[in-house]
């Protein structure tokens, strides 16, 4: 079951994917495809604790590369 928000529990949740920036200090890093729920009321995004977990480690990984701005897909990450 998902965990929704009391504003959410009578919104239709649809699976789709989204992009999403991140500005981490002075980097910038997109991550694209990232499969999500998505509001058909308002367009929304939300993601499950497991894709959220795997955007962390990706984060992480980035981090690393010293890279000002970066756009990675989500599959491929």
């Amino acid at each position: 079951m998902q965990d929704l928000t009391p504003s959410l529990l009578f919104r239709e949740m649809r699976d789709g994917i989204t992009t999403i920036p991140f500005l981490i200090g002075e980097r910038v890093a997109v991550i694209k495809d990232v499969p999500a729920e998505i509001c058909s009321e308002c367009g929304e995004a939300y993601m499950k604790s497991s894709v959220v977990d795997r955007i962390e480690s990706v984060l992480d990984r980035l981090e690393e590369l010293h890279s000002e701005m970066s756009v990675v897909h989500y599959e491929a990450a």
